[in-house]
């Protein structure tokens, strides 16, 4: 359900080797961590002010194409961040029906309210993404395509 992910690929008319290069010294910089191993890599780019759970990593490769060649990338969260959204998720759409439940046989009424407390830590949680996930893979994803369009 919430396993974060994002495809997506970039064309040079670089040759894979010399695009390798350009990449291997774009993610060199201090603000990436991870591998870059020949044609393939996987890095995420390094928290500036505090740690980021939710920040995407990238892996990808290079291959050769006829007019050159092309960075195809998969972006991610990590497994542990999407099985928790995924359960986190899970509970707060199900507890309202649980709490009914509840509530029927014990014979009390429910409070319209309580029942919005679920929605609102979905709408929270759906803020945290887009703020620690999908912002960071924006801003990664436009760097790295100047990167490469760059001469």
């Amino acid at each position: 359900m919430f396993f974060f992910h994002k495809k997506y690929s970039f064309k040079s008319n670089l040759t894979a080797k010399d695009l390798s290069i350009k990449l291997n010294n774009f993610f060199k910089r201090d603000d990436f961590l991870g591998e870059i191993n020949g044609n393939s890599f996987k890095v995420n780019r390094r928290p500036a002010f505090q740690r980021n759970a939710f920040r995407p990593y990238f892996f990808g490769e290079i291959n050769d194409t006829e007019t050159g060649s092309e960075v195809k990338i998969t972006a991610r969260s990590s497994y542990v961040v999407s099985v928790i959204c995924t359960i986190w998720s899970f509970i707060m759409i199900f507890s309202p029906v649980i709490l009914e439940a509840v509530m029927f046989f014990s014979g009390e009424e429910v409070l319209i309210e309580f029942l919005l407390v679920p929605v609102f830590a979905i709408i929270i949680i759906s803020a945290i993404v887009v703020f620690g996930f999908v912002l960071p893979l924006r801003s990664v994803s436009k760097e790295l395509q100047d990167a490469i369009e760059k001469d």
